[in-house]
């Protein structure tokens, strides 16, 4: 187990086999990658992690799309899009930076915005992931660690890709 939070298996001559990074299952951590054509699924519950109602997946477009599960992944089955028709990767640095990327040369295209004001609380200790919730939103959290209690202080949306939870398709009920 890396710093990092990636997980690697190496063979008997130390060549990297697997690692966990290369496989993100609902959440990105920072200095992870989600290549073009890899999903992010969302977890059935919060105590169950199994693939749940939701998924984002980065099409070979180049376009970020969140989906129901049950659905055909076609434009109207989406509830929320970057927009972005390139050949981009989603990248999260380890500075909070939620960015898609060229996939040739890394030059950052940044679609994945957030308040201004949080740009700025990055500092030492402060973990970063990107996740599919469990109601199907995507969300960029941090984590700052209290070096004074030896804890990490209650997490916090720094981003999210839709702000009223009924744009998720099949989330809320209509009578």
């Amino acid at each position: 187990m890396l710093d990092s939070g990636n997980f690697v298996l190496y063979n008997e001559r130390c060549d990297v086999i697997w690692e966990s990074f290369n496989h993100p299952t609902d959440t990105p951590l920072g200095g992870q990658i989600l290549p073009i054509g890899g999903s992010l699924f969302s977890s059935l519950s919060e105590n169950d992690h199994l693939i749940g109602r939701f998924h984002l997946d980065m099409q070979a477009d180049g376009n970020l799309v969140l989906y129901s599960a049950n659905s055909e992944n076609s434009s109207t089955d989406s509830y929320w899009s970057s927009g972005t028709y390139l050949q981009l990767q989603i990248y999260l640095n380890a500075t909070s930076r939620l960015v898609l990327i060229n996939s040739t040369n890394w030059e950052g295209i940044h679609v994945l915005d957030y308040d201004e004001s949080s740009k700025n609380i990055y500092k030492k200790g402060t973990i970063y992931r990107a996740t599919v919730d469990v109601e199907g939103n995507f969300r960029l959290y941090s984590h700052v660690y209290d070096e004074s209690t030896g804890k990490f202080q209650p997490s916090l949306i720094m981003w999210q890709a839709l702000d009223d939870p009924c744009d998720v398709k099949g989330f809320c009920c209509e009578f």
